[in-house]
């Protein structure tokens, strides 16, 4: 399995207890994909770009909350949407981390 297929598999199995920070949260996958992520407009919110992926897609970028308390479980529908994003990019994601982009 790919690192992409991994992440996917992992956050698929425990979508209802995914934290945003930590050695196994949201942030950290999504940075080893290669992603990068700035503070949204409000407390908690983070705007995730990657640079690599949009310019070989029509990605731009998504957002997710994570809340006031990052380290303890997120909202599950911001783990879905995430999901759902690396899987409509995943066969790129895995070229661009063939290339050492992830």
């Amino acid at each position: 399995m790919s690192k992409v297929e991994d992440i996917i598999h992992d956050l698929k199995r425990r979508k209802a207890s995914v934290a945003c920070e930590g050695k196994n949260g949201l942030r950290m996958y999504l940075q080893d994909l290669g992603f990068i992520d700035i503070p949204g407009k409000t407390d908690g919110h983070r705007i995730f770009t990657h640079p690599k992926l949009s310019e070989h897609s029509n990605f731009i970028s998504f957002s997710i909350d994570c809340g006031h308390r990052p380290r303890r479980e997120m909202k599950t529908p911001y783990v879905v949407k995430t999901v759902k994003v690396l899987q409509s990019y995943q066969d790129l994601l895995e070229k661009l981390e063939g290339e050492g982009y992830a």
